[in-house]
């Protein structure tokens, strides 16, 4: 019986590693003393608004973010007035201002997992990528059997 559980825990691990899942990306961005994050299901290289935040914290001159627009490549816009080339990202605050910064603001593209710091100045943008819960779940059913299989008799 051992047997079987062992071999059966050794296809589940298998599959965790032959499949792994894709997940979804955590963003970051601060600016300031501001800092909002939001999930998209891949890593976005085309230009791209966001209104939806999982958090909202802190305020750029004394107002929130409302809206956020990300530029994360080389000669896209970031939607702003100030026709900002990527990649940069700009976003509108309550009361109808806005905020962006000056071209070139990140000397990176913010293409892939990482953290993004501009070539000047305090903001950033992070991204992060989150396990899918289905890949853990197996895995740590994977871990389970592994340790049940070699539990002692008494």
């Amino acid at each position: 019986m051992k047997r079987y559980i062992r071999i059966f825990a050794s296809a589940v691990l298998a599959l965790c590693v032959a499949m792994p899942a894709s997940g979804n990306f955590l963003y970051t961005a601060q600016v300031g003393a501001a800092t909002v994050t939001f999930i998209e299901p891949t890593i976005m290289t085309s230009p791209f608004t966001v209104t939806n935040f999982l958090t909202n914290t802190g305020t750029v001159s004394g107002s929130v973010i409302t809206s956020l627009n990300l530029a994360p490549d080389f000669g896209q816009t970031c939607f702003d007035v100030l026709s900002n080339f990527g990649p940069c990202f700009a976003g509108s605050l309550t009361g109808g201002s806005g905020f962006a910064f000056a071209t070139p603001r990140f000397a990176t593209a913010f293409t892939s997992v990482g953290t993004f710091g501009p070539a000047v100045g305090g903001s950033s943008v992070t991204i992060a990528q989150i396990a899918e819960p289905a890949t853990l779940a197996l895995l740590g059913v994977g871990l389970a059997c592994l340790g049940f299989s070699r539990r002692r008799t008494s």
